[in-house]
């Protein structure tokens, strides 16, 4: 008789109370942002959606917008990644890192700020300022730079999905408009560029926001509060665990 495996293909660690603390689907998610919104005593109150690389935002935005619509909200959703520099310009200013050469590359020392056209970081931020909108969600890599937000939810992402998701040309490198790119050049540029700059980012906002966002599985998204990640990490350090296997 073979024995029962027991290897365990998805180990977590449980945390307290975490029921009662996680979000689960778009509208659960949305719910809680509405919350949030009618517990304010703002005229504009402004959210910031930042993210990692290979994050797809548009539906969870688009359900909010309607939402705040169908409860008499006016808001305004902007993809911030349109204040990104070209995709030539960033070519050539990261030229001396991304080499000529299919597989090696040098790493990175940027930071995500350098990413973006100064001024059209300024009008955006200009744009916000005077807009007459209730609700205003500005979403995508970098929103947290609008430095003036109410609540900020910070949207993460696994390498391992998010490579799977390069394989099928879903996303690209940061600011490239070359989704259909080598596989193995967007890596390369990913390894030795994107993931330090995007880790850097991610370290510098992660403990300002309000609330952390999962959406590996697209149609259905979870988000936790920033205190039960810190206690869920607070547990994983205090005994032993494993990380989850990608085979």
């Amino acid at each position: 008789m073979l024995r029962k495996p027991n290897y365990d293909k998805k180990p977590y660690v449980e945390v307290d109370g975490d029921k009662e603390r996680i979000y689960c689907g778009h509208e659960e998610i949305i719910l809680k942002i509405a919350q949030e919104i009618m517990n304010s005593t703002k005229e504009k109150f402004i959210i910031a959606i930042d993210a990692y690389q290979g994050v797809n935002l548009n539906p969870l935005v688009e359900n909010l917008v309607s939402h705040l619509g169908q409860v008499q909200k006016h808001s305004i959703a902007i993809d911030c990644c349109k204040t990104l520099k070209k995709s030539h310009a960033l070519y050539d200013y990261l030229k001396r890192n991304i080499t000529d050469d299919r597989i090696f590359g040098v790493l990175s020392c940027h930071k995500l700020i350098e990413f973006f056209d100064e001024n059209a970081l300024e009008n955006l931020k200009s744009e916000i300022a005077c807009s007459q909108e209730e609700v205003i969600v500005v979403f995508g890599m970098g929103a947290s730079f609008i430095q003036r937000y109410d609540l900020l939810i910070y949207a993460d992402m696994p390498r391992w999905e998010l490579q799977k998701r390069m394989r099928l040309n879903k996303v690209t490198n940061i600011g490239s408009d070359n989704f259909n790119l080598d596989f193995h050049r967007k890596y390369k540029r990913a390894y030795f560029i994107d993931w330090h700059v995007l880790d850097r980012h991610k370290q510098s906002i992660i403990h300002q926001s309000h609330y952390i966002l999962d959406t590996v599985i697209e149609d259905s998204p979870k988000m936790i509060p920033l205190e039960a990640l810190t206690d869920g990490l607070e547990k994983a350090i205090n005994q032993p665990f494993r990380v989850v296997p990608f085979f």
